[in-house]
């Protein structure tokens, strides 16, 4: 909360158009503090929070943080089914809602999941009924190896997983990320990713820490929404994935827009075409800067401005160098033998640093070897020159406009529709979102094609739009690689590729 009374007379918020000092950001957490303590909530008891996108997302983190609790988002972006699972997970002692949302959490958990209680709060985070004697309690103190978030991803199976972060990691990440932006000293940030996840809101803390002012944008993200927000607010820094900058840099709107103000793009999470990269910062005319990491690594290499400014598109397509990080170290390995590969030659990346999440929350995960090197099942190679390139993963999902996707989520969901036997579903490449869903079915009764349009719905109102497949085909017998019978979704991708190459 330092940077928070540091500047406690200034803007460090700005939503819908309102401004918000550092000293309204520690009343009104400091409410939800005092409520979450006087309902008896506990330093390490889970405290799930759901919201808009709104400064209220921000005022309960730091309000469970102050509190002493581990914070457990429910992004806004997550279909209802998936809040629930998060909640069953977690098992959560208390929950900050805003107002709107919170019959809909009472619904999915239950009241009887949150034993200490609920906090109601409103879009900018005060809270509905606040305790009497607000400096009764204090700040809980958390010590660097405090649990303080947990951030649910698929893992390598699709079912959720809870990776559990302590303060010595939120706090080497926001490091790592702040070099990444450079000084931001009275910059404005403008924040795309929702409060309500682990990225948006830490990316907005670290813009707190550096002296930024973060104007949190509302709703669905589109280029002119994006162009719009930068001329009216004067961003100079902003963090999206490469498939939205590219949309971004090629939007008509942007002939039309002021972007004068910005200085530079950061963005990381999917491998993206190093030519469309390379006209993206000729276009929009600021610095380019990307990072390579996983929720359970951080951040682990990096490409920095002049990497982006030197026209080779090999250093272009990579995902740049080692960050400069105490302890951290990577490696290529062969996954069958743990033993590192000369330079050139790909494998699996290993890490090994005293900050990497080795706790799932009621998961047991099995990819730390005996060494304390974390396998991320990425692929990649190094070259010559120590730049880190990612050749693909051994992991079943997908990567849609940064969004993770899970296989075997969607592949479960079109098996309970309707005249679906079975399905498959795989990555294909695409220039403007960097990949798509594409799915293979294989109907109960040949004669009857199931029907696309309630397959479609079927998955977005289980999953969410995005998990919603751009492209089927109906397959007599999938293909499969091993007495085993798992599906041979390398052949899959292959025959795909071409189906949407000769459709061109």
């Amino acid at each position: 909360m330092k940077s928070l009374s540091k500047g406690a007379n200034e803007v460090r918020f700005r939503a819908r158009g309102i401004d918000y000092t550092g000293s309204y950001m520690l009343e009104r957490s400091a409410e939800i503090r005092n409520s979450l303590i006087e309902k008896g909530l506990k330093p390490g008891d889970r405290c799930v929070f759901a919201a808009s996108d709104d400064v209220g997302a921000m005022v309960a983190v730091f309000g469970i943080l102050r509190a002493g609790g581990i914070v457990v988002g429910l992004p806004n972006f997550q279909s209802p089914s998936m809040w629930k699972r998060f909640i069953e997970d977690s098992s959560p002692s208390a929950a900050v809602v805003e107002d709107y949302l919170a019959e809909r959490v009472i619904e999915l958990a239950g009241l009887s999941s949150f034993e200490k209680g609920l906090v109601v709060i409103d879009a900018a985070g005060m809270v509905e009924s606040p305790p009497a004697g607000r400096d009764r309690w204090a700040d809980v103190d958390m010590p660097p190896e405090s649990k303080v978030c947990i951030r649910y991803t698929s893992g390598s199976t699709g079912d959720p997983k809870g990776v559990v972060l302590t303060s010595k990691y939120m706090s080497e990440a926001s490091r790592r990320t702040a070099m990444t932006f450079g000084d931001r000293e009275g910059e404005t940030f403008l924040l795309l990713t929702p409060p309500t996840e682990v990225v948006g809101y830490s990316m907005a803390t670290t813009a707190l820490i550096q002296g930024a002012t973060t104007v949190i944008y509302s709703g669905k993200a589109s280029p002119e929404g994006i162009l719009m927000a930068i001329e009216e607010e004067g961003v100079h820094s902003l963090f999206l994935p490469p498939s939205q900058m590219v949309k971004l840099a090629d939007s008509p709107a942007l002939d039309f827009a002021d972007v004068s103000s910005l200085r530079r793009i950061v963005y990381c999470g999917q491998s993206f075409f190093p030519e469309a990269l390379d006209r993206a910062r000729s276009k929009l005319g600021c610095e380019l800067s990307q990072f390579y990491g996983q929720t359970e690594t951080s951040m682990l290499t990096w490409l920095t401005p002049e990497d982006h400014e030197s026209g080779d598109l090999s250093i272009l397509g990579s995902a740049g160098r080692p960050v400069s990080a105490p302890r951290t170290l990577i490696e290529i390995r062969d996954p069958s033998t743990g033993r590192a590969v000369e330079t050139g030659r790909v494998g699996h990346i290993f890490v090994k640093s005293d900050i990497t999440a080795k706790e799932m929350w009621s998961h047991s995960e099995k990819r730390f070897e005996k060494d304390g090197w974390w396998d991320t099942e990425d692929l990649g190679s190094f070259d010559d020159r120590g730049y880190l390139t990612i050749k693909g993963r051994d992991r079943d999902m997908i990567l849609y406009r940064a969004y993770t996707i899970f296989c075997k989520d969607v592949e479960e969901r079109l098996m309970e529709c309707e005249g679906v036997k079975e399905a498959a579903v795989h990555a294909v490449s695409d220039k403007e979102d960097g990949e798509h869903v594409f799915a293979w079915i294989v109907p109960s009764d040949s004669s009857r094609i199931p029907s696309v349009s309630d397959m479609d719905k079927h998955v977005e109102e289980s999953l969410g739009p995005w998990y919603r497949p751009s492209h089927y085909e109906v397959i007599e017998a999938l293909p499969t690689k091993s007495a085993l019978d798992k599906v041979d979704k390398i052949v899959l991708r292959e025959r795909a590729e071409k189906i949407l190459t000769s459709m061109e």
